[in-house]
């Protein structure tokens, strides 16, 4: 062969070599972004719905405090004023947060139909908030007059209104989080195609030691799928399950229990006065507080079953398959007693001088035709339970107390 057509030939080679390296390159660089942008969607996804859940929470406490107030004598009715005044601000904070507030999370990183569906909301928004408004000026004046009792009972219409209407925003913003994150991981899944593809045709027709970085690569792009897929379903601060999780797993539980007619158990736990906590020590100490709360709780369960979920903001979830009420009860008080015993210092709690938690505990045998949705409302009315016979305690079905227990 000349040595001119040997000089191309190698010319031709280096180019073609670079030109797919260069390639790789780009789709590599290309499938990163996209898994970064696959995270942050998640991310975020997983802050706006911890934000409705606590705004839920905040609409529901408003109305129980207004019917609290109304038979109220005045040493009570004064410390219910400050809780219903508290919760009012939360509640115009969180409904901020979800409507514009935040650069990492919101129903305003929803598509066209989201933004569309909080408009529509925000009047029964502002209603419910110029409602609790007139009601606190109305007790805080004095006695209040008759039609207070009106104002309250419009106050639960409106919170009944806005429950369901909330609950379906949110659902539909999930869905559509959902659809992007497919989309996402589509693209991710096209663009590591390409890559292995490339990778091959190099190994083929340019050089083929290449090969064996073709198989460091799948097993690269392998581990950052699982990688990825983990970090979907974690909660970023605490690193224990997030509440997307937690609503794929109590539902997959439920079927299962059904099925094998099983009984299914589940806590619900809430940090004992953390807005006083935050506020005293600063939400850097609250961020740390949350995941020693976090990791006492995962330090009880045992079995690989059990899940822990953060539910929401202070609150956290605990799914206790094959698990009855008498054994729910035993690990929602080894929980309390295990955060009690990081002796996290909180002055600022009305229940100890150190940070405490709140549990309720409810259990049930799962049938075909039916939804978890029971359990968790059960859960919820116990831990409400709790939190209002005097906190750092744990509370089951109504009626039954701790001796009840034994």
């Amino acid at each position: 062969m000349p040595h001119g057509q040997a000089m191309l030939n190698l010319g031709s080679f280096r180019l073609r070599y670079i030109l797919a390296l260069g390639l790789v390159a780009a789709l590599t660089l290309s499938a990163q972004i996209l898994v970064h942008l696959n995270l942050d969607e998640n991310e975020g996804y997983a802050r706006t719905v911890n934000l409705a859940g606590r705004q839920r929470m905040l609409a529901m406490g408003l109305t129980r405090t207004a019917y609290a107030l109304l038979p109220s004598d005045q040493p009570r009715r004064a410390r219910l004023l400050n809780e219903m005044a508290l919760d009012l601000h939360q509640w115009r904070e969180m409904n901020h947060d979800l409507g514009e507030g935040r650069q990492d999370g919101g129903l305003r990183a929803g598509g066209p139909a989201i933004r569309q569906g909080w408009r529509e909301l925000s009047p029964l928004i502002a209603r419910i908030d110029g409602t609790a408004e007139e009601v606190l000026r109305q007790f805080r004046e004095g006695d209040p007059p008759a039609s207070t009792q009106a104002l309250v009972t419009e106050l639960f219409e409106l919170g009944q209104r806005y429950l369901p209407a909330m609950d379906a925003l949110v659902g539909r913003y999930a869905e559509e989080s959902r659809q992007r994150s497919r989309t996402l991981q589509t693209l991710g899944m096209t663009m590591a195609g390409l890559v292995l593809a490339l990778l091959l045709a190099e190994a083929l027709f340019v050089f083929r030691p290449i090969t064996r970085r073709i198989r460091s690569d799948m097993f690269r792009l392998t581990a950052l799928a699982e990688e990825m897929s983990e970090l979907s379903r974690k909660d970023g601060l605490t690193n224990v399950y997030n509440r997307r999780h937690f609503d794929e797993q109590i539902a997959q539980e439920w079927r299962r229990a059904a099925r094998e007619d099983q009984v299914l158990s589940l806590l619900i736990m809430d940090i004992d006065h953390f807005k006083r906590f935050n506020d005293h020590y600063g939400h850097q100490a609250g961020d740390q507080a949350l995941r020693n709360v976090a990791g006492a709780a995962a330090a009880q369960l045992k079995r690989p079953g059990d899940l822990l979920a953060r539910y929401g903001g202070e609150e956290f979830a605990v799914i206790l398959p094959q698990t009855g009420l008498e054994g729910a009860r035993h690990m929602a008080e080894a929980i309390r007693r295990a955060v009690e015993e990081l002796a996290v210092p909180n002055s600022g709690s009305l229940a100890a001088p150190v940070l405490t938690v709140s549990l309720g505990v409810a259990a049930d045998w799962p049938a075909r035709n039916q939804g978890p949705e029971n359990l968790v409302e059960a859960a919820d009315q116990a831990l409400y339970r709790a939190k209002h016979s005097g906190r750092n305690r744990v509370a089951g079905p109504p009626g039954e107390t701790p001796e009840d227990w034994s």
